[in-house]
């Protein structure tokens, strides 16, 4: 008919088509009808593949039937699925007699899961023989699909990233749970026993290697924990040793700027800590300096050179006739270093440790570490706000962010 079709003239082909199309339609549900009549003849050639290749052309046929003129063909076409269905039934259940005859039937769990899927869209059409194979089927495919899970598990006890392998196993532990949800859902217990036993064995190993994780990570959190106390501790004593109160601040300020007026030394203790302090520190510090000394500073990497510590020394003091006659330190400039210094000792060694995290004898000692710098600024008003904005605006350092060298060495 495509011959005789593609023989025409064009103008032929657009007159006749819609009395061609049916026609086509007909010569080729003739032509399918008589090779799935000659499939379900066969007694043992014909393999479920041809049979079903059959019925999906007598499905698709039956979609494109002409509304008329054609019923008797697609009645025909009708009875001779019914027929390709009781033959393909007939094909699988012989192949189900044959693999489960086999005495190697456990090596062909991957059959058996394939003629299961085919067989349950007729299960409603089995006999008792028959849904008795479909569950002998329904074993060997939980074994295979158990005997895959099994794999995985090996394949997952090898990973050495402990929170991969815990999502892994969760995962399939998931997967078991279902199989065996599916298996008990049956109503032949007995038929589907070793699928079930091995299903069982497989998640009782499953949740050791769950266990094993488990404890794993708790001996991991364990082991950061007690690293955190060292570190806080640490930190702490740094902190403790250096003796960063404002009284004490106050007299080491006035000592480094009586010695302004000289070059810096190679390792100047006042420029280490505005080194050790950081950017954000020393941009604070040029901006109280400049701001009441009425100087420009260079700090050429954040520290003083020769020429800042000059123009600090030659503007921090003025002459003053009360309440004595003497030298005194201009607006107080002192007094504002010492609380710059103060409270950034706490900031840099303090405020970096979560208290919620410190066991009871190191919670204690942070909170003396605390008060103690926190009451030596009790006549400081502006300082301990700006300490209290800096416990609003940073975060504190997680266990995993922490090495016992983050606490800097002594040197005040």
């Amino acid at each position: 008919m495509e011959t005789l079709i593609n023989a025409l003239p064009p103008l032929a082909v657009e007159r006749n088509l819609p009395y061609l199309i049916p026609l086509n339609w007909a010569v080729e549900a003739i032509c399918v009808l008589r090779d799935a009549e000659k499939a379900c003849k066969q007694q043992s050639k014909t393999t479920d593949q041809q049979i079903e290749e059959c019925i999906e052309k007598i499905d698709r046929l039956l979609e494109q039937a002409p509304k008329r003129d054609f019923d008797k063909l697609v009645a025909a076409l009708e009875e001779q699925r019914k027929q390709c269905e009781s033959k393909l039934l007939a094909v699988l259940l012989e192949q189900a007699k044959a693999l489960l005859a086999r005495p190697e039937k456990s090596k062909n769990g991957e059959a058996a899961r394939d003629l299961h899927r085919k067989l349950l869209d007729y299960e409603a059409k089995l006999d008792k023989d028959g849904k008795e194979r479909l569950l002998q089927l329904r074993c060997l495919a939980a074994q295979e699909e158990i005997a895959e899970l099994r794999t995985e598990l090996d394949s997952l006890s090898k990973v050495p990233d402990v929170r991969v392998r815990q999502a892994g196993l969760i995962a399939l532990q998931a997967s078991l749970t279902q199989q065996l949800l599916q298996l008990h859902k049956e109503n032949a217990k007995d038929l589907l026993k070793p699928a079930i036993e091995s299903a069982e064995k497989l998640r009782q190993d499953c949740t050791q290697c769950l266990a094993t994780c488990t404890r794993q990570l708790e001996e991991e959190h364990s082991a950061k924990i007690r690293h955190y106390q060292a570190w806080a501790v640490r930190q702490i004593k740094t902190y403790l040793d250096e003796k960063w109160t404002y009284p004490v601040v106050r007299s080491w300020v006035q000592g480094q700027l009586g010695k302004f007026n000289q070059p810096p030394a190679q390792n100047d203790e006042f420029n280490s800590w505005l080194k050790e302090f950081g950017e954000d520190f020393q941009k604070e510090f040029k901006e109280l300096i400049e701001k009441e000394l009425g100087i420009n500073l260079v700090m050429n990497n954040g520290i003083l050179n020769a020429g800042d510590r000059n123009g600090i020394y030659n503007s921090a003091w003025e002459f003053r006739t009360l309440p004595t006659p003497g030298w005194y330190f201009k607006n107080a400039i002192d007094e504002k270093i010492a609380g710059l210094f103060t409270r950034q000792a706490m900031v840099h060694y303090l405020l970096p440790i979560d208290r919620s995290l410190l066991k009871p004898p190191v919670a204690m000692l942070y909170d003396e570490a605390w008060n103690i710098g926190w009451h030596s600024l009790r006549e400081r008003l502006g300082d301990r706000v700006a300490l209290s904005l800096k416990t609003i605006q940073l975060r504190e350092k997680r266990p995993d962010e922490v090495s016992l060298g983050d606490a800097s060495p002594g040197g005040k």
